[in-house]
């Protein structure tokens, strides 16, 4: 595992509708599994000599799985069970889904750099296991190192012209703020148009757009969305 270095990029996990709820990597995965499975169905045939070409029925979803370290040494000394309970609670349905017919989970975006998987520039998946193991604790008893293994499925891609986010545009994009950026400034480099910074804002749910931390992850919709915006 890399320890750090001026150019060190952080691995993390956040929520595609709400980039701020993040979990950020202590340690960065030394190893990641990458999966797809692809289905057939098989026909016997009586008294054949050679066994019936299977039939393709289609293929799942990409698996993707990795470790990782949380450890408090890191983080001034703080219990581990912050980022703990944050992964457990991603397996829970959002307090949206559940007044509605379909409750599920959050979508979450695996951001590591240069790291991709497929044609989105993050991995957009479903936390499926979470599997933590506290290694070391306080006098008191709080958990200061865990060794977490986390599998994830990918979510299916939204159609053109839908998301799940908001009202029909299509996030295709995600962005991590520099020092110095705003909103205006974003909307400005992306669309050319700074005054694009509300559509930003209304999809990543920004209440305050002056209040912008540097490593923020925003999505942004694809220029051809924002004509009602």
């Amino acid at each position: 595992m890399d320890t750090g270095h001026a150019s060190f990029t952080r691995a993390r996990l956040c929520e595609q509708r709400n980039p701020g709820r993040e979990v950020v990597f202590h340690l960065n995965p030394s190893t990641i599994k990458i999966g797809k499975k692809a289905e057939y169905r098989e026909q016997p045939t009586q008294a054949a000599k050679n066994a019936s070409r299977p039939s393709f029925l289609g293929t799942r979803a990409v698996d993707l799985q990795f470790s990782l370290l949380l450890d408090s040494a890191l983080k001034a000394g703080r219990s581990v069970m912050i980022e703990i309970e944050q992964l457990l609670d991603w397996m829970n349905p959002t307090d949206t889904s559940r007044r509605g017919s379909s409750p599920s989970p959050p979508v979450l975006m695996f951001n590591w750099g240069e790291f991709r998987v497929g044609r989105p520039r993050q991995f957009l998946g479903l936390l499926t296991s979470v599997d933590a193991t506290c290694t070391m604790f306080t006098p008191t008893g709080a958990p200061t190192r865990a060794e977490v293994s986390l599998a994830l499925k990918a979510a299916p891609e939204p159609a053109k012209g839908t998301n799940p986010t908001s009202g029909g545009v299509s996030a295709r994009h995600a962005h991590q703020v520099i020092a110095g950026e705003s909103l205006a400034t974003i909307a400005h480099g992306t669309y050319g148009d700074a005054g694009r910074w509300r559509a930003i804002a209304e999809i990543n749910g920004i209440d305050d757009p002056m209040r912008l931390p540097v490593g923020t992850r925003l999505l942004l919709p694809d220029h051809a969305d924002l004509g009602s915006r």
